[in-house]
């Protein structure tokens, strides 16, 4: 009954979302308006890389090869996961040549300690705080907590995160506009690391347990 009524559902439901994650992350590059092509030869320019004219049409075949981009977008698909399955996530097409899974391995670290401290948090305020409005039910506070709540907890995260940086980083600039701390540091009991990981990461840590009190 449990496996029928849950566990099986939500399995789909996962499999689906991952799905159709891994088929955006597939469709949305190649939707953008700049040939990632041209784009890295541009970038290999302005890093003062030499390209001879001659040579060109070698450069711009290998880099369409390295970014899986040859033949139709269907054929471009199949081999996509065929990759996939193997475990080759390619080269990213925004910080060439570095391999996305040195990205996903750099990145890591943060996004899980960001998401077992929010977690952990949003736990802990959450019972907290309902625990204030159940023993203070009929007050202000506690009937402007339920409004908040009701207002935030149908809101989806990405839309809710996307709020929250317009106002305090764009609107604001309380904070800087970037993901967790400075990937490019290694964790150390260093002054501008410390300084550097609240920086970065408060802004996306409060809309997940803001989110997260809401449920």
């Amino acid at each position: 009954m449990f496996l029928r009524r849950y566990l099986i559902p939500r399995l789909i439901q996962y499999i689906l979302v991952i799905f159709f994650g891994i088929t955006a992350v597939f469709f949305i590059p190649r939707l953008l308006p700049n040939d990632p092509v041209l784009r890295t030869i541009d970038a290999m320019r302005s890093r003062g890389a030499s390209l001879e004219p001659g040579a060109m049409d070698k450069i711009i075949a290998d880099l369409t090869e390295m970014y899986g981009l040859g033949g139709s977008w269907l054929d471009q698909y199949g081999a996509f996961w065929a990759r996939l399955a193997r475990g080759d996530l390619g080269v990213s097409f925004f910080q060439f040549p570095t391999p996305v899974s040195r990205l996903i391995a750099t990145a890591l670290p943060w996004t899980a300690g960001l998401l077992l401290t929010t977690t952990l948090l949003s736990w802990v305020i959450g019972n907290i705080l309902g625990a204030f409005a159940g023993y203070y039910s009929s007050s202000r506070w506690s009937q402007a907590a339920d409004a908040v709540a009701m207002v935030v907890r149908p809101m989806p995260y990405y839309i809710f995160a996307f709020a929250l940086l317009l106002l305090f980083a764009y609107a604001i600039r309380w904070f800087p506009v970037s993901v967790g701390a400075k990937l490019d540091m290694q964790p150390r009991f260093a002054w501008r690391f410390i300084q550097s990981v609240p920086q970065h990461s408060l802004l996306p840590a409060l809309s997940i347990v803001i989110l997260g009190m809401a449920v």
